[in-house]
């Protein structure tokens, strides 16, 4: 018979109680699921599911790291530095500086980043002051707001919470294993269709 709406959410379930499993073997885990989960919780739980699905838990990291950079990559270009100030942007409560980042970079494209990012530092004052030398863009802070962005940036005390996210009790079994391959086809439909959405995420 057809999966229900209700097979898929046994099904997600599923994945989650193994991966709890995994990570009382994995702590680290946790720690690479919340990097994630930052950029898009979708991404989170792809990188869930993708482990679950393949079990190559040993490689997590080097998938952590892949799955961040293609998100990236997909919407910032190729250039890495821009890659980490954008991630940067995104991990701390500054989404808009990656949003204009991204509309900028798919109108203007990416031979003239220092023309962009001049102009963004204009608009985000405190956002580049604190960010761009970390990345080699230091020399290309607005100095019309420079002063006034050091004074609110060393002014600051913004009490950062971490991620909610804490795994439960794991089940002493693989509840994934348990479901038909057709529950399992259709369910990576889906994931097919989400990953396309959020790739797409700035457009």
């Amino acid at each position: 018979s057809r999966p229900s709406e209700s097979d898929f959410d046994e099904f997600s379930q599923a994945i989650k109680d193994d991966w709890n499993y995994a990570a009382s073997f994995y702590p680290d885990l946790i720690e690479l699921y919340d990097s994630l989960n930052k950029i898009d919780r979708n991404l989170g739980f792809l990188f869930q599911a993708y482990l679950v699905e393949n079990k190559c838990y040993q490689k997590r990291v080097i998938i952590a790291v892949q799955f961040k950079r293609n998100y990236l990559r997909e919407n910032f270009g190729d250039d890495e530095n821009i890659q980490d100030l954008a991630f940067e942007s995104i991990t701390s409560e500054q989404r808009d500086f990656a949003h204009d980042l991204n509309i900028a970079l798919k109108k203007l494209g990416t031979s003239d980043i220092r023309t962009i990012l001049k102009k963004l530092s204009e608009k985000y004052p405190t956002f580049s002051y604190r960010s761009y030398r970390k990345f080699g863009f230091g020399n290309l802070i607005s100095q019309k707001p420079q002063q006034a962005a050091k004074k609110q940036w060393e002014n600051e005390h913004k009490a950062r919470r971490p991620p909610s996210f804490t795994p439960g009790q794991p089940e002493h079994k693989s509840s994934y294993d348990k479901y038909p391959m057709v529950v399992k086809l259709l369910f990576w439909l889906v994931i097919g269709f989400i990953l396309l959405a959020i790739w797409g995420e700035f457009r």
